[in-house]
């Protein structure tokens, strides 16, 4: 009878042991789960469904150290930044303490400007997701052409050219850099190992944030190099996932016309969709 109770109680005891594992087996399995796979003619349908002639895509993931590259020769081709320059001028502008804090508020000059969100009062905060060209001029003039040189060679920016004055060579002057490029520096970025303090990375990274859900974040910086025939178009950012992984992603395109431009971000955002990492859903188009 003993031996009956013992063995009663030994399966007794493996059976609640494995009760008690199966949600952490369970829940590492979802965890870890791969995402969707994204093929070179899916990216291919992406592009043309938009009408879109030339561009290039890179999807990079984090834990897997795996890229997943649109158009290859495309994404190590240098091209003018725009203002998705505006993020690493974010950086240098805190560094050289061109500004008191991400708050500072810079007064408008009441220059009427094309775009109505620029004619106000801005702060960091404020002029980095809106790409608020007068305020990046504004604090390049206070910096100078030499510091901006200083730091594009430190952390191995594009080309390091600037060429022209300190307040336009993003836009007109000799500043080129890839799509491969913008993924490196992310990377540095997200992981705070660019030669910049690691207070003014957090803080710019947090005002590249424009979308959060339970499941994600996103942060991305918008670009447009209209100076150019054609225009280049850039989004480049990355999605802190729900998979507790971090997909890194840099975009260029060809623009033809104004509606092409309105895709910067809602391409990306497709790609994201389509191998399951964010949720399409509707979002403000910046510059």
């Amino acid at each position: 009878m003993n031996a009956i109770y013992r063995t009663y109680n030994r399966y007794y005891f493996y059976i609640n042991f494995f009760l008690i594992l199966l949600p952490f087996v369970f829940g590492f399995a979802v965890l870890s789960s791969p995402i969707k796979k994204i093929k070179s003619n899916d990216f291919e349908a992406i592009f043309k469904t938009h009408k879109i002639k030339a561009a290039t895509f890179i999807l990079y993931d984090l834990k897997a150290n795996k890229y997943n590259i649109y158009e290859k020769e495309r994404a190590e081709k240098r091209f003018s930044p725009g203002s998705s320059f505006h993020v690493f001028n974010s950086l240098v502008i805190l560094e050289e303490n061109a500004v008191d804090s991400v708050g500072h508020l810079l007064t408008w000059n009441e220059t009427p400007y094309p775009k109505e969100s620029w004619n106000q009062d801005h702060s960091l905060r404020t002029a980095l997701p809106e790409s608020v060209t007068w305020f990046f001029q504004n604090r390049a003039q206070t910096i100078g052409i030499a510091n901006y040189d200083k730091w594009l060679r430190a952390s191995d920016y594009g080309n390091h050219k600037t060429g022209g004055s300190s307040d336009m060579f993003w836009i007109t002057g000799g500043l080129r850099v890839s799509a491969k490029e913008q993924i490196d520096f992310l990377v540095q970025l997200y992981k705070e190992e660019l030669p910049f303090k690691k207070k003014n990375q957090q803080q710019v990274k947090n005002i590249m944030l424009i979308e959060q859900t339970e499941d994600y974040k996103i942060y991305a910086k918008t670009g447009w190099a209209v100076q150019f025939r054609p225009n280049i178009a850039w989004c480049m950012g990355f999605v802190e996932a729900a998979d507790e992984n971090v997909y890194f992603f840099a975009m260029n395109m060809n623009v033809e016309n104004d509606e092409q431009k309105k895709l910067r971000l809602r391409i990306p955002k497709e790609v994201l969709s389509h191998i399951e990492v964010i949720q399409q859903s509707e979002s403000e188009n910046k510059d």
